[in-house]
């Protein structure tokens, strides 16, 4: 007897959590007429609003990572890419001043990249050093950290730029420091008429964590400027 009734009861789709109870009711009532019932749109609203939290959540994975674990891996790239994103402007000019035959020079290209690549190391340790000695983003820490980059951080970038792009150029160690007598000031006055203001955004507005990313955009348009003076000036 109760078997008998448990079949006579009608089967009802229930619609899940998240669903609509109306768009449900045709479908039960098609199940009963042995038709399958097409898709519910909400289905679909559903489905696409998971997709994309599931994207947003993934997306916010990545950047924790980008910017948290592998901070140091993510200032090294980035420092070589965006010195090669100069270096690919730099040469478009020349190109288009008539100064050199190819457009683009690849094994220059691959040299800014180790160039600038071998910047990433310093900056990611003194930013850090320097948030963590001066956390606090006023007025005399900022001048402060300005004063460090300027002094210190930016003779040893022109350091490292000149001898690792000659190094890998095959330039003798006299021919290196020639160039470096002759181009060195012209490119320090240049820093302190760039790099102060464009500091004082970095120390004053962002997180330790994109000191090295602002930086290295800001570099990306001096790259084109130092590839100049490297190659041509």
């Amino acid at each position: 007897m109760l078997v008998s009734m448990c079949y006579r009861i009608p089967y009802k789709v229930l619609p899940p959590r998240g669903y609509s109870v109306m768009s449900y009711a045709g479908a039960n009532q098609l199940l009963l007429k042995g038709v399958k019932a097409p898709p519910s749109t909400n289905h679909f609203t559903f489905q696409s609003r998971r997709y994309k939290h599931n994207s947003f959540r993934d997306l916010r994975v990545v950047w924790r990572n980008v910017f948290g674990k592998y901070l140091l891996i993510t200032n090294v790239v980035g420092s070589g890419v965006l010195m090669v994103v100069g270096d690919i402007a730099a040469q478009e000019i020349e190109y288009r001043k008539g100064e050199k035959p190819e457009r683009f020079d690849l094994k220059r290209m691959g040299r800014m990249f180790i160039v600038g690549a071998l910047q990433g190391p310093m900056h990611h340790y003194v930013y850090a050093w320097m948030d963590k000695i001066m956390p606090v983003a006023n007025l005399k820490n900022i001048v402060k950290k300005i004063l460090i980059d300027q002094l210190f951080m930016s003779p040893a970038c022109i350091f490292i730029f000149f001898y690792s792009a000659c190094y890998l150029e095959r330039k003798t160690w006299k021919e290196t420091n020639d160039e470096l007598r002759q181009k060195f000031l012209f490119i320090y006055c240049m820093d302190w008429l760039l790099w102060p203001g464009a500091q004082y955004v970095n120390f004053r507005y962002l997180d330790t964590k994109y000191r090295v990313s602002f930086v290295n955009i800001c570099t990306a348009l001096y790259n084109i400027f130092m590839s100049y003076v490297k190659h041509d000036y």
